[in-house]
């Protein structure tokens, strides 16, 4: 008797530890995944995240790598934390990650972010333009003509988005660094300038980090 007793609490806990291993994860513990899949970046979003883009702009649409200029995407350094359009980071310092997207909507361009609210989650905008930019028709680098080669063009976005993590910054031509506390993003415009964005009291707030 006492050894099929055993068996069964055997066999009852080893049931428990299936269930809890095939136990779909709350909304609270899903998280922001970012993959790259051949010359695509993938981002999958939790339900509550995808839930709170959805109510703040049902027409907003991140931007792809084929929107970027072909010198973006070469010279680009993926990681789980950051792609072109997308950095996944605390931005608020509640220990749950938050997503910074950069896209657009019907009207306009637009850097918005997912952050965590209490339980759940609610949209930040980060930037916009006043225009809906057409990766086709920008010129997002250029070289000018030499005697021996004609000017090169390059077509698409060459702005894209890069993961900080806490740190101290100079901001350009000053000498006081700024402290950082949580993680930060900074958006890059390929040899031309770049932004460090950091969330205090409620928004975002900028620094210009080169030009």
């Amino acid at each position: 008797m006492k050894g099929h007793a055993l068996v069964n609490q055997m066999l009852i806990f080893a049931a428990c530890l299936i269930i809890c291993a095939e136990r779909p994860l709350s909304a609270a513990e899903e998280k922001p995944v970012l993959k790259k899949v051949g010359a695509e970046y993938r981002l999958s979003l939790p339900s509550a995240m995808e839930g709170a883009l959805r109510r703040y702009d049902r027409h907003f649409t991140a931007w792809r790598p084929g929107d970027y200029t072909p010198r973006a995407v070469k010279y680009y350094k993926f990681s789980p934390r950051q792609a072109l359009f997308a950095v996944i980071g605390d931005f608020n310092g509640d220990k749950r990650l938050d997503v910074v997207l950069d896209g657009h909507n019907r009207k306009m361009d637009l850097t918005l972010c997912i952050i965590s609210e209490g339980a759940g989650y609610g949209v930040r905008e980060v930037s916009r333009t006043t225009v809906l930019s057409d990766p086709k028709t920008k010129v997002g680098y250029s070289e000018s003509a030499t005697q021996d080669e004609p000017e090169y063009k390059e077509y698409g976005l060459s702005r894209f988005l890069r993961y900080n993590p806490p740190c101290e910054v100079v901001p350009f031509e000053e000498k006081k660094a700024v402290k950082i506390a949580n993680d930060a993003f900074t958006e890059v415009y390929f040899t031309k300038a770049a932004f460090l964005y950091y969330y205090k009291d409620g928004k975002f707030h900028s620094i210009c980090t080169g030009d």
